[in-house]
């Protein structure tokens, strides 16, 4: 069977073989259920520089996964193909791929012609206002970073607390946009070992959703983002001529009050902040000291122990009491 390059592959086939690199690798979480897995994603370059993505069920996870290694070349046959989603493509193509149980990796060494280490479908930062709220295909940006914003803990919708994270991104026009990390991505992002990382520090941050906040345009991390610290494509030479600088750490943006202003600050009860229109005071900070009385745990419970962390209750092992959480 004759290798198919990735650009003449068509949906609805099983009848193929391909020679690819896995040039990225990760696990999906069901939507709207942090703590489920969906099975395993992939996107493949050939030769040609064309990339696909390929997708396994969760079922076939434990038997796939042990057969693939990121970064690795493989022959690949007993697999089949199919229309592409319509919306949240990591790459440009109008099929996608599905491995299963059944199909066959066979590991090959590196010989030419070479296979590139990367493929990302790098987006210019001119570009970015044109793919505001559109998700058919995610963004890949590169640049190198300038700032970064240290974890904190934010409230989602008003019902979940997320970590997230801010990095600063510059291009070789000087030209700024800032990404947006949330969730499990920004635990992985180790802020000590980029830092430690020589200048100019450039990286790649792939799928990300575009949006606009406060009159400016601002990238976001989804469910199959991925990033890349220095990675070896032809366009990081544009970056070798930056001069080195010092990486600046942005300060959280919670507020710890003095012990001066908790004494000056006007203090309601709880009566007074019921009467309170909630619209009208959105953003107005109040201070109220009280006394816990009890406790209603039947959807969980948490509370803001100061402005920057958070404590919850969880079940004790083996008991029907609930702890804090450390």
């Amino acid at each position: 069977m004759s290798i198919v390059p990735i650009c003449e592959l068509k949906p609805f086939r099983n009848d193929m073989k391909i020679k690819v690199r896995i040039c990225r690798l990760w696990r999906p979480k069901m939507f709207g259920r942090q703590n489920q897995f969906n099975g395993l994603q992939c996107v493949l370059v050939d030769e040609l520089n064309d990339a696909i993505e390929a997708s396994v069920l969760e079922a076939d996870y434990e038997i796939v996964a042990p057969k693939i290694k990121v970064g690795c070349i493989y022959e690949i046959t007993r697999l089949h193909s199919r229309s592409s989603k319509q919306t949240y493509k990591v790459v440009p193509h109008t099929v996608q791929l599905y491995f299963n149980g059944k199909t066959t990796f066979k590991q090959i060494p590196e010989r030419p012609p070479h296979i590139p280490e990367h493929r990302f479908y790098l987006v210019d930062y001119s570009e970015l206002l044109s793919r505001v709220d559109k998700v058919e295909i995610l963004t890949d940006v590169m640049g190198h970073i300038t700032s970064v914003q240290p974890l904190e803990d934010r409230m989602v919708n008003k019902e979940r607390l997320e970590t997230k994270c801010d990095v600063h991104l510059q291009n070789t026009r000087n030209e700024e946009v800032r990404v947006t990390l949330w969730g499990d991505c920004v635990r992985t992002f180790d802020i000590e070992v980029v830092t430690q990382q020589p200048s100019p520090i450039v990286a790649v941050f792939t799928s990300l959703k575009v949006k606009r906040f406060l009159g400016n345009t601002v990238l976001s991390s989804t469910g199959c983002i991925l990033f890349f610290i220095n990675p070896k494509i032809p366009k990081a030479a544009n970056y070798e001529s930056i001069s080195s600088h010092v990486l600046k750490m942005i300060p959280t943006s919670a507020q710890l009050m003095t012990p001066d202003q908790l004494d000056a600050a006007e203090k309601l009860s709880v009566g007074q902040l019921n009467i309170l229109d909630p619209n009208l005071y959105q953003n107005t900070p109040f201070l109220c000291r009280a006394t816990d009385a009890r406790f209603d745990l039947s959807n969980g419970w948490w509370y803001k122990a100061c402005p920057i962390c958070f404590k919850q209750l969880k079940p004790k092992p083996q008991s029907d009491l609930l702890v804090l959480s450390n």
